[in-house]
């Protein structure tokens, strides 16, 4: 009788020692996939100003019908002491995280993005009904946001603040680049080298607080100074959409 309950209990301890160690290299796994960045296709993902911009990551959007050859990325970043080391490491990080993601995509012209503004052209098209178009944008345009000028707003939620929310909104946007495309992806070029071809801007957004349509309130005003240096410009569209056949 002994026995068999110094068997039962050896079998009980080697069943819970392989069920720590399968939790524990399960766990592992799952951060080792958060930290990797996955090869992907679809560019689209929301706008400027959206929710869960975590650090470290890039978060697309795409105006095709304003800006119908710029890709727009926000990278986030949480650093308490901003200064131009910081903006160096952010942008680096950015580019690394887009080329590791969209490279294959790129090359074999694979992107996707969403045309949500037709929504607002058709009227007859249901709600939520958004087409996938295909999509190569000719530049791409990266804003460094840091999470940490966010949060210092929310500690006084419930407070009269000072600023305008037009500025709360936009402060924690720190610089913007523009870039070609084709040099972003470009093997032959390094990413400091991708750095210097780029066109920097301090103040790359702005808010029109009487946009037309929903979620155009967002403006980027480093597309307009880039078009002022660059004999190759970008497209921008009026805010006159026509309908869609």
């Amino acid at each position: 009788m002994k026995s068999k309950i110094r068997k039962y209990y050896k079998y009980t301890f080697h069943f819970l020692l392989i069920c720590i160690v399968a939790i524990t290299l399960t766990h592992f796994c799952v951060g080792c996939d958060e930290q990797k960045s996955v090869e992907r296709s679809r560019w689209y993902e929301g706008g400027p100003g959206a929710p869960n911009l975590h650090p470290g990551r890039n978060f697309h959007d795409g105006d095709i019908d304003k800006y119908p050859d710029v890709g727009f990325i926000t990278h986030s970043v949480e650093v308490e002491n901003w200064d131009r080391d910081a903006e160096k490491q952010a942008i680096n990080e950015a580019i690394d995280v887009l080329r590791k993601e969209f490279s294959t995509a790129y090359l074999k012209d694979l992107i996707t993005s969403w045309d949500d503004f037709r929504v607002y052209k058709a009227k007859w098209l249901p709600p939520g009904n958004i087409p996938i178009v295909r999509f190569k944008p000719k530049w791409v345009v990266i804003i460094i946001r840091n999470n940490f000028d966010h949060k210092i707003f929310e500690k006084y939620d419930g407070i009269k603040k000072p600023l305008i929310p037009d500025v709360e909104l936009l402060f924690p946007y720190k610089v913007g680049y523009m870039f070609e495309t084709s040099d972003v992806f470009d093997k032959d070029l390094g990413i400091a080298d991708i750095v210097s071809k780029g066109f920097r801007d301090e103040h790359p957004l702005n808010y029109d607080r009487n946009a037309k349509y929903p979620g155009r309130e967002m403006v980027y005003d480093i597309v307009v100074r880039y078009n002022k240096k660059h004999k190759e410009k970008a497209t921008i569209r009026a805010e006159k959409p026509e309908p869609v056949e």
